[in-house]
C-alpha cells in the first residue's frame, strides 16, 4: 500500500535524482528505479544481490545474471505483484523501459507530470515523452 505522501516521496526522490551524477556505486538507472519504487512502497521487496556492484563490471555482471533491466524489473515486480500494463497507460510511478540515446534499455520511472518517464542515464537525469516507453509496470 502506497503511504499517503507517496507523491510527495517520489517528488523528492526524482529532485535529488537530477542533481546527482551518474556512479553505478550510487546512481544508475537501476538505483534510481528502487529509490522511486521505495519512496511509493517503502516496504518493497528488493533483493541487496540485485544492487550488489560498485563498478560498471559488476553491473554488467549483474545485469547478465538477470537478463539485463528488463528482467531486474520483470524481477521485482514479480516479487512484489506489480502488474504489467500497457505503456501507453503508465501512471505516475509506474517504472517503465525505454532506450536511451545510445539505444541502450534502461529503467526510468513516470515522473509527477505523468507526462515523461525519468531515466538515470550517464548524462545525469533524462526525460523521454511516455510514448517512448517499451514496458510499464504499475507500482
Amino acid at each position: 500500500m502506497k503511504p499517503p505522501d507517496w507523491e510527495g516521496q517520489l517528488g523528492r526522490a526524482i529532485a535529488s535524482a537530477a542533481e546527482a551524477t551518474f556512479d553505478f556505486r550510487e546512481h544508475d538507472c537501476c538505483r534510481f528505479a528502487v529509490a522511486c519504487i521505495r519512496a511509493q512502497r517503502p516496504k518493497a521487496n528488493i533483493p541487496d544481490n540485485l544492487l550488489a556492484y560498485d563498478n560498471e563490471d559488476g553491473a554488467n555482471a549483474i545485469l547478465a545474471g538477470n537478463d539485463g533491466v528488463e528482467g531486474i524489473a520483470e524481477r521485482v515486480a514479480a516479487l512484489n505483484g506489480f502488474g504489467e500494463v500497457p505503456p501507453a497507460f503508465a501512471q505516475r510511478g509506474d517504472v517503465v523501459l525505454v532506450r536511451t540515446g545510445q539505444n541502450e534499455p534502461a529503467l526510468g520511472v513516470v515522473d509527477t507530470t505523468g507526462t515523461r518517464a525519468a531515466v538515470a542515464d550517464r548524462h545525469g537525469l533524462t526525460f523521454f515523452p511516455i510514448t517512448d516507453a517499451q514496458r510499464a509496470w504499475r507500482i
